[in-house]
């Protein structure tokens, strides 16, 4: 009898150990070379690791943290691709709020047979942060669709950023930007990105000379030149619609003057679009051709008595 019961006892200690193996595998082969299961969240910003089942998230890029995956797929799938180009499409305005991610996937098809090099995104710094007026990040970026590289060279070229000055983290939670790049990969897979954020106070003089700093740069590649802008803040839809009108007719006018005096009543970054509109006119494009014009209200299908409106547009120049 006792025998018995040592041998079920040995039994049952072998059974625990491969049981304890068994779950110690499962474990390793998820978290091996720092791939984590989809879904789940990072216990520091309690956001969740974006990578695909494919594709691991690799450590020490820039993560798109406010990517949301139903979101995303339901904006390509109902994009509109709008055809008719006098020419060649050499830049664009699109916003960075993810509510209007359906004109966002919109602008991004419309543009996705450009075989672009690169993309030159130029947005807000809406909290402010760092030392510098301009910042920018010399990282790759970790999408749901493969790795999206910078073009290093050229970030130092207009920037005269050095790699020790480059703003990973910064970058990362600034949704201007973060939040197009997984667009920027899906439409644009072999293009590369340079990122560059702006401060609110970087006045009419700096951005007119960045612009032509930009333009001088990219003039002997295939390049996009991208304003990641939202426009009218905390309005009714109606003075909302109201200031969108003022703003249009500045931005058909080229009037970096009146852009340069204009509030988040217009526009979240005048210095991302006077430093826009000076690259486009460097380019020689024939202006603004508007895609899309919407209103967080109205997407929402709910009353706000403050409201963020959106544009889309693109600027060619003749073949």
């Amino acid at each position: 009898m006792n025998k018995l019961l040592r041998y079920m006892a040995v039994c049952l200690t072998l059974i625990i150990i491969a049981g304890g193996f068994a779950a110690c595998s499962k474990t390793t082969g998820n978290i091996e070379a720092g791939i984590k299961p989809i879904g789940t969240k990072d216990p520091e910003r309690g956001v969740p690791e974006i990578g695909t089942k494919d594709t691991p998230i690799i450590k020490d890029m820039i993560r798109c943290i406010y990517y949301n995956d139903a979101e995303f797929m339901q904006s390509i799938r109902i994009a509109n691709k709008q055809e008719s180009y006098k020419g060649d499409i050499v830049g664009g305005i699109v916003p960075h709020h993810l509510l209007a991610c359906d004109l966002i996937a919109s602008f991004f098809k419309t543009v996705s047979n450009g075989n672009y090099d690169c993309v030159v995104v130029i947005g807000p710094n809406h909290k402010r942060e760092g030392n510098q007026m301009l910042n920018t990040a010399l990282e790759s970026w970790s999408t749901p669709f493969g790795v999206l590289e910078p073009d290093d060279n050229l970030i130092k070229r207009i920037t005269g950023i050095k790699t020790s000055e480059s703003k990973t983290r910064l970058l990362e939670v600034e949704h201007s930007v973060s939040s197009i790049v997984p667009y920027i990969k899906y439409y644009l897979p072999d293009a590369k990105i340079v990122p560059v954020i702006l401060h609110g106070n970087y006045g009419m003089k700096k951005s007119i000379e960045l612009g032509h700093k930009i333009y001088s740069s990219i003039s002997q590649k295939k390049a996009l030149v991208i304003a990641s802008v939202d426009f009218s803040h905390y309005l009714t839809p109606e003075k909302a619609d109201k200031m969108d009108e003022i703003t249009l007719r500045a931005l058909k006018s080229w009037d970096i003057n009146a852009i340069s005096q204009m509030t988040n009543d217009n526009m979240d970054s005048p210095p991302s679009i006077m430093t826009f509109l000076t690259v486009m006119k460097d380019a020689g494009t024939d202006g603004l051709r508007l895609l899309g014009h919407d209103n967080s209200a109205r997407i929402a299908k709910t009353y706000s008595d403050s409201t963020t409106s959106y544009f889309t547009a693109v600027f060619e120049r003749n073949k």
